[in-house]
């Protein structure tokens, strides 16, 4: 988990000034958490979670709240690179299924790990979403990219 100058989680980060907890923005934790997320100038949402990242339900939510403002009130493809991510917390399954602005996810990893936990998490989720496995980025943004199938 990443923490802040005070050596505190991020949201529950302490002004050092007065000694109480001050909000942190779902952004900022996201920043301190390294998980980068944007959407690209052909329409598609961006997830980038670093590696050796835990991923929390916490850190889940947050990032779907994200991506869900940055989509407005679209439903987009999702590229989600977790590759070396350490691994995914319980309840993050639940925070992805429960609202996503995607309409599609193509999950993007590196090794036969990252494919082991991005096929757990499909299986694990009951998305009702297309949802691929990629260990390449090219072939999963020409997939995400293909018209809906009806």
């Amino acid at each position: 988990m990443a923490h802040n100058i005070s050596g505190e989680p991020p949201e529950r980060a302490v002004n050092a000034a007065i000694g109480r907890p001050v909000a942190v923005s779902a952004t900022q934790q996201l920043a301190d958490a390294g998980v980068r997320i944007w959407l690209d100038d052909t329409g598609v949402l961006h997830c980038v979670w670093p590696s050796q990242q835990e991923i929390t339900a916490e850190l889940a939510r947050l990032a779907v709240a994200k991506a869900s403002d940055l989509a407005g009130d679209r439903r987009l493809p999702l590229l989600v690179s977790l590759a070396g991510i350490h691994r995914i917390g319980r309840g993050t399954y639940a925070e992805w299924a429960a609202q996503t602005a995607a309409n599609k996810i193509a999950l993007l990893g590196r090794s036969p790990v990252d494919r082991v936990i991005a096929n757990f998490a499909i299986g694990l989720t009951d998305l009702p979403l297309p949802t691929r496995y990629f260990d390449d980025e090219a072939a999963a943004l020409r997939w995400l990219r293909e018209p809906d199938e009806l």
